[in-house]
């Protein structure tokens, strides 16, 4: 396995002249399982704009440590159309862009990057699967994939605010961007504003601070604060608060909820739209410009052109047959255990990291070739519980018989180790699903209740596609 690795992976704060922690891990980590570590042609050009002599000298020298790719081709045109803009030669933005399309050309599997500007632009071309956090990169792929360690989140508490410590480390940026974010935290402590927190043991390394019923939201559910810290980079622990929060709000009947987002906080935008929030308007704040966001839940009424779309507009009402194929999928308890923890092990104190997750991976030997973008996915679990118990959207599709394609498809989202998805292979060419998983509540449907309504004939060994009628007689009871 090839990993280009950023300069902000390299490059230490001007008093550090260590590796950090997380670099430190990455490397031991790195080579004791043979994963190659590249640097770019175009770090080292990035290096040289450092005007710290003594700093610039160090990096250099770290750098050199490093193969260099040798792969040196600019983006093409083609390229930077995906991005949406050419940059200008030597400028951070070409240097940034020439490693992701490095990773574009499949010159390199995976990239490294603290630069959440470089995970945006992954999103823009499609490659956000691909680009991860020092921190995602050992959790998710080292120690996932290699060493079959799951990584754990805390499971989320329910708290007034007023018990929080407003000097905690995760308020301090809120603080700076919102100047009287301390006069409002401590009145709405007063008033017994809710929160749902996530600890990291005795630090508070997620928050979600909600009003369930807001005014100015035409008494829809307002986020006021969303706040994941670096304890939980890469854990899918944003993934984790937002699907609290709309199971809330699902079960009070609230149809709308909105959150405020500077217009710099990219990274935070795209990941909202990935979910169906869309932009409502925007306004001046201290000077910066203040967009809002809202999504709607509400079911699916009426189909546009692409079924995906429409799915994750509507997240988490899933699209259903005539307009989409509806199957039924198989699952090892096993796997039903790490996939879908929170409907197995109620009142876990942990999750894990993927599990936890709304976006997930699927991965099986079906030969079925009907499946697409938008269609609709109905867990059965086989051997123990016997019944349909979850439901997902499909968003991307892999049928491939080759070990290094399958796990970098699903490398972010997976809960399969690498001796999982080989085991998989070698019985054959292999099928991944990514899916979002629905959070919308429902009742788990046993075999013997399929059998009799005639929607199976048989315990499904493989997936299975429903006829439309079958799915409507099934959709009636779920």
């Amino acid at each position: 396995m090839r990993v280009l690795l950023d300069t902000n992976v390299i490059i230490q704060s001007e008093d550090n002249v260590e590796l950090s922690q997380n670099t430190q891990d990455l490397h031991q980590l790195t080579k004791k399982h043979r994963i190659q570590l590249f640097v770019h042609r175009q770090n080292r050009s990035d290096l040289l704009k450092d005007k710290d002599d003594r700093r610039r000298k160090i990096t250099l020298a770290k750098m050199g440590k490093y193969p260099v790719l040798e792969f040196a081709q600019a983006p093409s045109a083609e390229f930077n159309i995906e991005l949406g803009r050419t940059s200008t030669l030597g400028s951070n933005d070409f240097i940034d862009d020439c490693l992701l399309f490095a990773l574009k050309s499949h010159a390199i599997r995976y990239l490294i990057s603290e630069d959440k500007g470089v995970h945006v632009k992954a999103r823009r071309v499609g490659l956000e699967d691909r680009v991860f956090y020092i921190t995602e990169f050992i959790d998710l792929v080292i120690k996932e994939q290699f060493e079959k360690a799951t990584p754990m989140l805390p499971a989320i508490e329910e708290v007034e605010i007023s018990v929080l410590n407003l000097n905690d480390a995760i308020f301090d940026s809120l603080k700076s961007d919102y100047p009287g974010f301390t006069g409002w935290f401590q009145k709405k402590a007063e008033e017994g504003r809710r929160s749902w927190i996530m600890r990291r043991g005795e630090s508070l390394a997620a928050v979600c601070i909600f009003d369930p019923k807001n005014h100015d939201c035409n008494n829809g559910m307002k986020i006021c604060t969303f706040k994941v810290s670096d304890l939980l980079q890469g854990m899918r622990a944003g993934e984790h608060l937002l699907k609290q929060a709309i199971m809330f709000a699902i079960k009070r009947g609230i149809l709308m909820m909105r959150v405020e987002v500077f217009a710099d906080k990219s990274y935070l935008i795209s990941w909202l739209e990935d979910f169906g929030f869309r932009q409502i308007n925007s306004s001046m704040k201290g000077g910066r410009e203040e967009l809002v966001f809202q999504k709607n839940l509400e079911p699916i009424t009426a189909m546009d052109s692409d079924p995906l779309e429409t799915a994750i507009a509507h997240y988490p009402f899933l699209p259903e047959p005539p307009h989409v194929h509806a199957f039924v999928v198989p699952i090892q308890p096993q796997f039903t255990h790490i996939l879908f923890p929170e409907l197995v092990v109620q009142g876990s104190l942990w999750l894990s990291s993927c599990g936890h997750a709304i976006r997930k991976a699927y991965v099986c030997n079906s030969n079925i070739t009907s499946i697409r973008k938008g269609d609709l996915l109905l867990f059965y679990e086989s051997q123990q519980r016997r019944a349909i118990f979850a439901r997902g959207v499909i968003d991307d599709v892999l049928r491939s018989n080759d070990l290094d394609e399958m796990s970098t498809f699903i490398a972010k989202r997976s809960v399969y180790s690498t001796d999982d998805i080989q085991e998989k292979i070698s019985k054959g060419e292999t099928l991944a699903l990514k899916f979002y998983q629905s959070c919308l509540p429902m009742n788990i449907v046993p075999y013997q209740t399929l059998e009799d309504m005639r929607i199976l004939n048989a315990a499904p060994q493989s997936i299975v596609q429903l006829a439309d009628s079958a799915y409507s007689s099934l959709h009636r009871i779920l």
